[in-house]
């Protein structure tokens, strides 16, 4: 992990140093660096990088390009994970709301992320209804496994807060083949 983000952050600033205006291969390369701070729980310094590139500064509107939907899911995760979780609840929902049946994975995914940031703020029952949109929605097939398996570990997480033992027993199973299938070993 921390060689991957070392080779990214050298990468954002290579970009800056090669060019001095703003780009979209700044954005991109910034995104893909504040998306990896995020997935890794490092929420400061992801909040940094989307703040020092604006990489949100555009409204979101249905007929959004992907990646800036996905910039925009990723950005309420992190939200999530720095304890925001009213915001991030508000924008995941709001985003899975306005793409309806566009970009499904992103949807599904708006979703776990509402789920997640619900069950932190001890709102089981939205929380539930989340998870449990996400993970018996046919889209959540296309997201990729790891993606699943976060999934269904944020079910299974809920459930065991609501004594749903047995239930969430297989959905840990189900997250860790999930995880081998795409070659990560949880710690």
């Amino acid at each position: 992990l921390e060689e991957a983000l070392k080779h990214l952050r050298d990468a954002v600033a290579l970009e800056a140093r090669q060019n001095s205006a703003d780009n979209e291969d700044r954005r991109s390369l910034g995104a893909a660096l504040a998306g990896a701070l995020g997935y890794a729980r490092r929420a400061e310094e992801a909040q940094t990088q989307y703040d020092n590139l604006q990489l949100l500064v555009r409204p979101l509107s249905v007929d959004a390009p992907l990646y800036q939907v996905g910039r925009h899911v990723r950005y309420a995760q992190m939200l999530g994970f720095q304890g925001q979780s009213a915001a991030a609840i508000d924008m995941a929902d709001g985003i899975a709301r306005m793409m309806g049946d566009q970009h499904l994975v992103l949807r599904v995914e708006a979703w776990a992320v509402v789920a997640m940031s619900a069950r932190l703020q001890r709102q089981g029952d939205k929380a539930l209804r989340y998870a449990q949109r996400a993970w018996n929605d046919p889209a959540r097939a296309l997201v990729r496994p790891s993606g699943q398996a976060v999934i269904a570990g944020e079910l299974a997480a809920i459930l065991l807060e609501r004594g749903d033992h047995e239930p969430a027993a297989a959905l840990v199973k189900q997250s860790l083949a999930l995880f081998e299938q795409a070659q990560v070993t949880p710690s």
